[in-house]
């Protein structure tokens, strides 16, 4: 199917599915914030970049090879003012590109795809104009006092403004005294500009009975900017006390004492806060040193998704979505999104699947360059950089534990990484759930039907009619399987609108109205709200009567009602969020592959089922082989193994 993009201002994001072929593009453009629909389908690894303001592409290579009856990418690389992006897939067949031209940006992209993307084209605009001057801040260093009970001074560090600017630093004052004050230290206020400056420190205090000075943080504004950092001052006391706050969750029940305000205060004799033991063992952060603490807790269940960004420093930044007691919770991002980078995604199906252990390594610069994490099911791929041997590697694994939480240390990038484990036994896997049904509201006429309860909701169709909602029909997912449901109602000329969920995404609310219609209560407004905070509709006109199909906790998982020429009702299905597929996937198997020994080994991985398969002839045997494959709704089309002859393919479909 051909598609085109047309031209814009630029390219804002571009987002890959790939594999040995590029499956699918789908690009953001500036201007209108433009998201193309999704080139191809969706393939087994992802990639995406982001372009900065002043970033803009001048170059496409790509490269192509026919396979069966059609042309495929095979891989692609983008070329940018400022860097390179790729290659993504597997570089193979003839090139192709798309050369730098002069005064000149690519702005638009165009091509045919189908299951995979099978040709790319651009489309070119002048290039983007714009781009501030160079200004460096100063520099101001505080003041110092000293008295009996003296207050330290106060500096102010100084301002820098530029188009690409750099802020100024400051120091915060130091003040002295028997029952002394810290100075107060003001960081620079950064330059406004492409990058935020360095900003102050707070200031240090020392005493008797001393009290940590504070800090303030400079700002940074500009067109990429990053906003320039503060650190709080610290005390000293002879006989001080330690900050105080909630204990970690340390083994025997006791915490370490937590963090005071204004910095960091260590008492001569400190006590240390209380802390509530969960029975979780914590293992320190491995990597390297630096960053501000974090700690996503060690109350879950378990994690149902990990998210990680990793670009030219090693690991940006890791976030993990939790279920805690049933609930699902999204811990914070740990760590900070660059402009350039690239995020994965790890779908744990909890209860079933769990995460046992974690790996990573990390050098002198402090930061966790590439990590990999394993589940009882599977292990991932190593995000960032594969060990080099170079730096220092570790695992964070208890044997006869899943990890139910993380903590660590941050700054720009993720510095270190801790988990929490508690005893796989420890927590029980809640079985299967009937599901739960809801009446349907609306009207009382017309024929009853039912969809009945499945996985998950795919695919929402709703028809509208003249005077409300004429037919609904609805996907949803079995395990792997896809189920199309029928069409309820009568559709009209007016047609279906539609919504499709992500992989993580499912329906938690439906809301809508009724009314009288042709003498008889009938559907006139549906709504559908998700677990993403997204709202579908409103679809139809707004009827009298109001009603809404919930429950907190559960999820939507298929759906009832009654219709005649228009849908007259509607009801729900619902389970616990987190509850176990009613078709759970089986584990793959693998069976040694039977021949002679040589050779370079090939492996096209495993899927729901195989659609067709091609075999090559050749004078003394088999020449070749290549499969097209099913999974879920996609078809995956493998690679050419050996080398096919004149003789050609024959080919069954399964």
């Amino acid at each position: 199917m051909s598609w085109d993009d047309g031209k814009h201002a630029k390219v804002n994001k571009v987002q890959i599915t790939y594999d040995d072929v590029i499956y699918s593009i789908q690009v953001t453009y500036a201007g209108s914030a433009l998201q193309s629909q999704r080139r191809g389908s969706v393939g087994p690894k992802t990639a995406e970049f982001t372009l900065g303001p002043d970033e803009y592409i001048t170059a496409l290579s790509a490269y192509g090879k026919t396979l069966s009856t059609q042309d495929v990418i095979t891989a692609l690389t983008f070329t940018t003012n400022k860097g390179t992006y790729g290659p993504y897939g597997n570089k193979s067949g003839y090139q192709i590109s798309a050369p730098e031209g002069t005064g000149k940006q690519i702005a638009g992209f165009l091509g045919t795809s189908g299951n995979v993307l099978n040709s790319i084209d651009v489309h070119y605009a002048p290039i983007p104009t714009g781009t501030g001057g160079t200004g460096t801040g100063g520099t101001g260093t505080g003041g110092t006092g000293t008295g009996g009970t003296g207050t330290g001074g106060t500096g102010t560090g100084g301002t820098g403004t530029g188009g690409t600017g750099t802020g100024g630093t400051g120091t915060g004052g130091t003040g002295t005294g028997g029952t002394g004050t810290g100075g107060t230290g003001t960081g620079g206020t950064c330059g406004t500009g492409g990058t935020g400056g360095t900003c102050g420190t707070g200031g240090t205090g020392t005493g008797g009975t001393g009290t940590g000075g504070t800090g303030t943080g400079g700002t940074g504004t500009g067109g990429t900017g990053t906003g320039g950092t503060g650190t709080g001052g610290t005390g000293t006391g002879g006989t001080g006390t330690g900050g105080t706050g909630t204990g970690g969750t340390g083994t025997g029940g006791t915490g370490t004492g937590g963090t005071g305000t204004g910095g960091t205060g260590t008492g001569g004799t400190g006590t240390g806060g209380s802390g509530t033991g969960s029975g979780a063992e914590k293992l320190e952060a491995h990597g390297g040193t630096g960053g501000t603490a974090w700690d996503d807790g060690s109350d879950h269940d378990g994690l149902t998704k990990i998210t990680v960004r990793t670009g030219g420093a090693g690991v940006q930044y890791v976030q993990f979505d939790y279920v805690k007691a049933g609930q699902p919770k999204q811990g914070a991002l740990r760590g900070v999104q660059g402009s350039r980078g690239s995020t994965r995604e790890i779908l744990i199906n909890h209860p079933d699947e769990h995460l046992v252990s974690v790996e990573g390594w990390y050098d002198s610069a402090n930061v966790i360059l590439g990590i990999q994490f394993k589940t009882n099911k599977k292990t991932s791929e190593y995000l960032g950089y594969e060990f080099d041997g170079s730096g220092t590697k570790f695992t964070l694994q208890v044997q006869g534990k899943k990890i139910i939480g993380f903590h660590g240390f941050a700054s720009d990038n993720l510095n270190s990484i801790g988990a929490y484990f508690i005893p796989v036994s420890s927590t029980t896997d809640p079985s299967t759930v009937p599901h739960k049904k809801l009446e349907a509201k609306g009207g009382a006429s017309g024929a009853v039907w039912d969809d009945g309860a499945h996985d998950n909701v795919k695919k929402v169709s709703v028809g509208q009619g003249q005077d409300g909602i004429a037919a609904v029909k609805f996907e949803y997912r079995n395990g792997s399987q896809v189920v199309i449901g029928a069409e309820r109602g009568t559709p009209t000329l007016l047609g279906y609108e539609e919504f499709e969920l992500a992989s993580d995404e499912y329906i938690t609310i439906v809301e809508g109205t009724y009314d009288k219609i042709l003498g008889s209560d009938g559907l006139t407004m549906l709504t559908f709200k998700t677990n993403k905070n997204k709202t579908y509709g409103p679809y139809g006109l707004q009827g009298s009567t109001r009603f809404e199909l919930k429950e907190e906790g559960h999820k939507i998982t298929g759906f009832h009602g009654r219709a005649g020429d228009t849908i007259t009702a509607i009801g729900v299905y619902l389970a616990p969020v987190g509850t176990i597929p009613l078709t759970p996937a089986t584990q793959t198997k693998k069976l040694e592959a039977k021949g002679g020994d040589g050779g370079t080994s090939w492996d096209d991985g495993a899927f729901d089922g195989v659609k067709k398969v091609s075999v090559g002839q050749s004078n003394d045997g088999i020449g070749a082989v290549k499969f097209v494959y099913n999974n879920g709704s996609s078809e995956i089309i493998g690679g050419e193994h050996g080398k096919s002859t004149l003789l050609g393919f024959e080919e069954v479909l399964t």
